[in-house]
């Protein structure tokens, strides 16, 4: 006859998993939230400093053209964007829901992280923290190499 105690790593997981999605679609949503309050700033339509660099070299790359300054910032961002334009086309809001998507993976990897070495209760904090992080998803909404 199984005891209770057989269920217990069974129910721990499930709420594990329940809490990882529940930070994740926390953090997307408050990205989402936030890209929403920021597409009424004037460098959210015209894009400013590294974000209007980051799409012009995302631009050359998707159109195969050579870039010779291509290496004096990273070039794995531009290389990023330049995917995110050919499959959903050159517009930026694309790219910042991407982002905001994986902002939401970040919260819920970190709960994950924080469960693993200090426990749940510990991991649900740290989740919550990256979610609900202001500079962190200023970051991740624009078109900077810092946020992704």
């Amino acid at each position: 006859m199984a005891n209770d105690t057989d269920n217990a790593p069974a129910t721990g997981r499930r709420t594990l998993r329940i809490w990882s999605w529940g930070i994740f679609v926390l953090a997307v949503f408050l990205r989402l939230l936030a890209l929403y309050g920021l597409s009424h700033a004037p460098s959210f339509r015209t894009l400013v400093l590294d974000a209007q660099d980051y799409h012009e070299r995302a631009i050359q790359l998707l159109q195969g053209l050579p870039s010779p300054s291509l290496f004096w910032q990273p070039v794995l961002y531009p290389a990023f964007l330049s995917l995110v334009y050919d499959v959903f086309g050159a517009h930026p809001l694309a790219a910042r829901i991407i982002q905001a998507m994986i902002g939401g993976l970040t919260a819920g990897l970190t709960l994950r992280l924080g469960h693993r070495i200090f426990g749940l209760r510990t991991g649900i904090v740290a989740g919550m923290v990256v979610a609900a992080w202001a500079p962190l998803m200023l970051y991740e909404l624009d078109l900077v190499a810092d946020g992704v």
